[in-house]
């Protein structure tokens, strides 16, 4: 019983891969980007949080989330080489409906992704 409990209690806490992250990421973008609209490609301040525990979310606002001591690690999209090129991309109602809307957001999540592991696994 105490092996199930320290394996399952290992499960929890280990790294996610990249792929799983990258996934999780663009799906987070993607509803994001849904619900908020175009307008939040315009502020500079919609960031990828990652807290402990590798759970991530988007916000438009660090200023106003919860428990910000919890927080390890931010990437800002505005930061992001490829961002400009997203924005573009999916401001034309044709290309965000076909596969290189896709393929774009799929890029800036990769690119998210690997900021955000690099800033996790950055020595102190």
């Amino acid at each position: 019983m105490l092996g199930r409990l320290i394996r399952s209690r290992a499960r929890h806490s280990a790294k996610p891969d990249h792929c799983s992250l990258r996934f999780q990421i663009a799906s987070m973008l993607a509803t994001f980007f849904t619900i908020r609209g175009q307008p939040i490609f315009l502020n500079t301040q919609t960031a990828v949080v990652m807290r402990r525990h590798f759970e991530t979310f988007v916000t438009a606002d660090l200023r106003g989330i919860e428990n910000p001591q919890s927080v390890i690690a931010t990437v800002y999209l505005k930061h992001i080489e490829c961002y400009q090129g997203f924005k573009e991309i999916q401001s034309d109602n044709l290309l965000r409906g076909s596969a290189f809307g896709e393929l774009a957001l799929n890029h800036l999540a990769d690119q998210v992704t690997e900021e955000l592991l690099r800033q996790v696994t950055k020595d102190p």
